[in-house]
């Protein structure tokens, strides 16, 4: 997503990749400038322990590379890096409806239940049981291999 989803490589106006005018060599040492800009910036402010993305850092230092190097209108702002700044917005809010629900469920049945001890070692299984579905059926979508045999339908539930 980085690496395709901030510029066009191929563009003739942005990077040029596979053109006589190529600028591969300016993308090259701008990427290693972004991930030297990103590594300071998580150093700074983990050193103030203040809460940080690793994403976000290195995603604002390839647009800022991108935005000095080739120009604003190289940068994929309508369908990508729309994406992508949504995500920054959209996960947290998901995330905390998703550990509010399954903090209300665990609570009604089983910190408040008759037979907690119980509840408690029947869940334990069920909730592995979803974790591990979960993350094998993520790896297997986000994988090379498994890629296209995924419909495009599924595909982009995730």
């Amino acid at each position: 997503t980085i690496q395709k989803g901030v510029a066009p490589l191929d563009g003739q106006s942005c990077w040029a990749c596979g053109s006589c005018d190529s600028k591969m060599v300016m993308y090259q040492y701008g990427m290693f400038t972004a991930l030297c800009g990103a590594a300071f910036f998580l150093l700074l402010v983990t050193f103030f322990k203040l809460p940080v993305s690793t994403t976000h850092a290195i995603v604002g230092g390839v647009v800022g590379m991108t935005w000095a190097a080739v120009g604003f209108d190289c940068l994929k702002w309508k369908w990508d890096l729309t994406r992508i700044v949504a995500s920054w917005v959209i996960s947290p809010l998901f995330s905390g409806v998703v550990g509010a629900l399954m903090y209300v469920v665990t609570f009604y049945t089983i910190m408040k239940a008759r037979r907690p001890v119980r509840n408690a070692l029947v869940a334990i299984p069920l909730f592995f049981g979803i974790t591990t579905a979960t993350m094998v059926y993520l790896i297997l979508l986000k994988s090379n291999l498994t890629k296209k045999s995924v419909s495009s339908r599924v595909r982009s539930i995730s």
